[in-house]
């Protein structure tokens, strides 16, 4: 991870000038509760010369219900917040289920409304710092030599996962279930074959 700036701000203001002011050698980023932030960092995808963090901005957080507005969730408002608040339950009960169904309590905790509607996509390739690195090297005037670099950089990972697989009978039916080694269990990724074949082959 790269060494960066941190800023705390105080203001939306604040928080809007210094992301409008480009830093000095990268990006800059806002950090609600960070989670997602800190994966991208940690994976390699971005790597900010500045974060600016939200946490201490009053103004975007907190419940507010009034029946002729409505709902209005500050942007810092965390999950845990919104699962527990009683409008909420009584209002928009399935609001209220969802957030408290959401990840661990833990995350439920730090992690807030605005960020989890902004975060970047999970998709598992672009989270691979391989994708990105692939198309850098490929060079940015040639977008189908990055598409076809890329492909070959996740083709090498993917194989270098050593798949283990596990081979369980069941009466008419054989089932067949890889896991990564590293054991992502998000990667994983299960076959079910079917026939009256009772064989097994090891």
């Amino acid at each position: 991870m790269n060494t960066f700036q941190w800023i705390d701000v105080r203001s939306v203001e604040e928080a809007v000038a210094l992301l409008a002011t480009p830093a000095s050698h990268g990006a800059t980023i806002a950090k609600a509760g960070g989670l997602d932030l800190l994966d991208l960092m940690k994976e390699g995808i971005i790597a900010p010369a500045r974060i600016v963090n939200l946490q201490r901005i009053d103004a975007l957080r907190g419940v507010q219900f009034t029946d002729t507005a409505g709902l209005r969730l500050g942007a810092l408002t965390s999950l845990a917040e919104i699962a527990s608040d009683a409008t909420i339950r009584r209002n928009y009960p399935a609001l209220g289920e969802a957030a408290a169904h959401a990840a661990t309590p833990q995350i439920r905790n730090a992690a807030t409304i605005g960020g989890n509607l902004l975060q970047r996509p999970r998709c598992w390739y672009f989270r691979n710092q391989l994708f990105h690195a692939a198309r850098e090297e490929a060079g940015r005037d040639h977008p189908e030599k990055q598409r076809r670099i890329a492909g070959q950089e996740m083709r090498v990972s993917n194989e270098a996962g050593a798949r283990r697989v596990e081979e369980r009978e069941d009466p008419g039916r054989k089932y067949s279930v890889g896991s990564r080694a590293d054991g992502e269990n998000e990667r994983d990724r299960s076959e079910v074959k079917g026939g009256n074949d009772q064989t097994r082959s090891d």
